[in-house]
């Protein structure tokens, strides 16, 4: 998913928020873990956020998801996505 153009004035968590609005769920036998996982990587690379910020914001976006992975599975997807994006 393409980011979207930098706004005036917009915070990193608006950025990202609508980053999410507009990437696709993760569908379970879709590619929905890797899909998933690709999800985390752009959150954690491009967008500066707190931890916390980037887990809130993909817990909103999990809403969608097919099934919804829930916390502690996008939190555990969020850390290897901050380990593998900090290289």
């Amino acid at each position: 998913t393409p980011l979207p153009p930098r706004a005036t004035g917009a915070s990193s968590i608006e950025r990202c928020r609508r980053y999410l609005a507009k990437a696709d769920p993760a569908v379970s036998g879709a590619n929905g873990h890797n899909h998933t996982f690709r999800v985390c990587c752009a959150v954690a690379k491009l967008f500066e956020l707190s931890e916390q910020d980037a887990l809130s914001l993909l817990l909103e976006w999990d809403v969608r998801n097919e099934p919804p992975w829930g916390q502690a599975a996008l939190h555990r997807k969020l850390l290897h996505a901050l380990k593998a994006t900090s290289r």
